[in-house]
């Protein structure tokens, strides 16, 4: 069988699959006595120069929500959300960032490690002024932490910055101190009517609030086969539709949408990649910048993702970079194609 059919039939087997895991997204139907369960809660998440508010409880309990992220002003902006693991500090994850941008490798390599071992990363948005990207997950107990960053370079979706821009623009040193609070204490920073901060926190706590799962319209797995990471993705949805997001590979994933030329082939963009890694003259680039995705998210970990472009044929994409060689993952076949019709 060729590859394209092990992938179509990959993904209608992963369709079959969705009712299942989308039920640990939310609960079953309430039974008799029971009061009946609606919809996730939506926490309109709006970024712009100054930050962003994350609004409603804090502290929250556990369970489904969806962050509805928009953006105002002349950039587009990375909205992050993770949380730290085996005692981690904000101070230790500064610092990993920090070094993971160094070009050196021997320096980068071992902080990017760091980042994978001891940060859960529960997605985010890439999103721009006049877009909606929706993000629906079930929050564990525990102290989420959210920032923001503006994306530098070209503004206008579409453009065509270098692969180096788009992987390191998401690592600006700067913007990412400035969205960490000093110290380790972001109670602190908790008031009544909060104002906007390029840093939020949320506290989770062990009180269940369940939620009736959404319906979905697809799917992105990301895998390990043998070793091998690898992606596979509903051909098409509806353009606004909703997508389960599902990460079983070796490392944190993310799917950017990108542009394609037309005509442009999922063949086509690994020659590009292939070419890039071995030195080679390149082929015409078959895709144009990201203009919205889903932020890192690590393994073991699955969201609903609805980021509401215009229809088209779009390259879904992760950049994140390979922790033992510093190589982009997409470049090793971690993208596909989607149409939004």
């Amino acid at each position: 069988m060729s590859v394209p059919r092990v992938r179509r039939a990959a993904a209608a087997a992963l369709l079959l699959l969705a009712s299942f895991l989308v039920s640990a997204l939310g609960a079953a139907p309430a039974s008799a006595g029971r009061v009946p369960l609606a919809a996730p809660p939506v926490l309109n998440v709006h970024v712009s120069p100054a930050g962003f508010v994350i609004p409603g409880a804090n502290p929250r309990p556990r369970g489904p929500v969806t962050f509805r992220v928009t953006a105002e002003g002349a950039h587009g902006y990375w909205w992050t959300v993770y949380k730290l693991k085996n005692g981690a500090t904000l101070t230790q994850f500064v610092d990993w960032i920090t070094k993971s941008a160094s070009p050196d490798m021997s320096v980068a390599l071992p902080a990017l490690r760091s980042l994978y071992d001891n940060v859960e990363y529960s997605g985010g948005a890439k999103v721009y002024p006049g877009n909606t990207v929706e993000l629906t997950q079930t929050l564990t107990q525990g102290d989420y932490f959210f920032g923001s960053a503006a994306i530098p370079g070209p503004q206008v979706p579409g453009a065509a910055p270098s692969v180096k821009s788009l992987v390191e623009g998401r690592l600006d040193v700067d913007a990412l101190k400035a969205a960490v609070p000093a110290g380790e204490a972001p109670e602190a920073r908790t008031a009544a009517e909060p104002a906007p901060s390029p840093f939020g926190w949320l506290q989770v706590t062990q009180e269940n609030s369940p939620a009736l799962p959404l319906p979905i319209d697809g799917v992105v797995y990301m895998g390990n086969l043998l070793g091998k990471d690898f992606m596979i993705a509903s051909g098409s949805i509806p353009a606004d539709g909703r997508l389960l997001v599902r990460n079983d590979s070796s490392q944190p994933q993310e799917a950017m949408f990108l542009e394609l030329l037309p005509g442009a082939t999922d063949r086509d963009i690994q020659a590009y990649f292939d070419a890039q890694l071995a030195g080679r003259p390149l082929p015409p680039r078959p895709f144009f910048d990201s203009i919205g995705g889903m932020l890192a998210l690590s393994p073991g970990k699955q969201m609903m993702f609805s980021v509401h472009l215009p229809p088209g044929r779009y390259g879904v994409f992760s950049w994140l970079r390979i922790p033992e060689t510093g190589i982009d993952a997409c470049a090793l076949g971690m993208h596909e194609i989607m149409t939004l019709r």
